[in-house]
């Protein structure tokens, strides 16, 4: 926040860079040899992490604070505004641009192909990446304050309203909803068959992909905004508060 990037030894705190890039609440896409930082203001750059040397530098317009998409040879990134660019990552320079004319609160889902949006009205956009043309979109009647995650074809989201949907990503068709404990404004994370959420009122809870059925639930006193972490059988839960809950994962 404070407009700088660090590079630092990961068995050290020894700061072995720091560059001013501008407040920034993304964190840094490391791909091929080369970081990629994009700022509150629309800055775009892309810098050699082993020297901190800057290899370009782009202004956008908009807001950037949800993580882009790396498919090379080129990055996609869009702004809380609702505008979605496709950069080189050799030299920078934006070869595409769509706007989708309504504010955006998450993260970017792509299967290699499209790129799935999340819009705050409800809306599901697909959009093709190598034009940026609208491929489908669909009205969920949801509010939407993060993105969609996408596993085999089909496409997760969690929703203002409490609900957890999934839609078949070749369309946007709805294929089952379920409820959850309270809102929720983080992405559901994925392993395996299982799909986990995070609420606002405390609940963490996993469903099986395929039927939607709940797993199993816990509940708390303090809520959720940051997506869950699944590493091997534990799924990790940060609240709002600070507070991180390691839960061993079973379906029973």
């Amino acid at each position: 926040p404070d407009g700088y990037f660090y590079v630092t030894g990961i068995n050290t705190k020894h700061k072995h860079q720091r560059r001013a890039v501008g407040p920034a609440d993304i964190a840094p896409i490391l791909e091929k040899d080369q970081m990629f930082l994009f700022s509150q203001t629309g800055k775009a750059a892309c810098y050699n992490p082993e020297t901190g040397v800057r290899e370009w530098q782009t202004q956008l317009k908009g807001l950037f604070e949800y993580a882009p998409v790396f498919q090379e040879p080129y990055i996609y990134v869009a702004s809380v505004q609702g505008l979605v660019y496709k950069i080189e990552v050799e030299y920078g320079r934006e070869t595409a641009r769509l706007d989708l004319a309504h504010t955006l609160l998450g993260d970017l889902a792509s299967d290699g192909n499209n790129l799935f949006l999340g819009l705050a009205d409800g809306r599901i956009v697909c959009v093709g990446m190598d034009d940026l043309k609208v491929i489908w979109e669909v009205r969920t009647g949801e509010h939407l304050f993060c993105g969609p995650s996408l596993q085999d074809g089909k496409l997760y989201l969690a929703s203002r309203e409490g609900n957890l949907l999934r839609l078949d990503s070749s369309d946007g068709k709805q294929e089952w909803k379920v409820r959850l404990h309270g809102v929720s404004v983080c992405t559901p994370a994925l392993a395996g068959d299982y799909v986990f959420t995070a609420t606002k009122s405390g609940e963490m809870a996993a469903f099986d992909k395929n039927s939607g059925k709940r797993l199993w639930q816990n509940l708390v006193k303090e809520g959720f905004s940051a997506s869950p972490l699944v590493y091997g059988k534990h799924v990790f839960y940060c609240s709002d508060r600070g507070t991180v809950y390691a839960l061993r994962h079973k379906e029973n």
